[in-house]
């Protein structure tokens, strides 16, 4: 379960950091997912915010600083959910993100 995690931590660091990831069209990227009741699920939600902290970052929505911070928050969010398993409490961390950061 471990390694699982930390595979999906590598993969949402690499994507973040890739410049070389193709453009969107105009308009709206996809929606961050709410849905956080499986492992999966939270997987697929930090991928999302993930991805939609790059993107506001990119617009300057928000300042490097507040980047950091957020992608540090889901971090050690991650790091309570590998030690403990608590998918809930890593879920509101998620959510905290994506309020803080006015993602949806």
């Amino acid at each position: 379960m471990f390694r699982i995690v930390i595979c999906i931590v590598s993969a949402i660091t690499l994507a973040a950091c890739g410049d070389s990831a193709p453009k969107q069209s105009a308009g709206a990227s996809k929606p961050v997912r709410m849905a956080c009741r499986t492992p999966d699920e939270a997987g697929m939600k930090a991928q999302d915010i993930t991805r939609k902290l790059a993107e506001a970052r990119k617009a300057g929505t928000i300042s490097q600083d507040e980047y950091v911070a957020f992608n540090n928050t889901m971090s050690d969010g991650l790091r309570t959910w590998a030690e403990r398993q608590d998918l809930r409490a890593y879920c509101a961390t998620l959510q905290r993100v994506v309020v803080d950061a006015s993602l949806q």
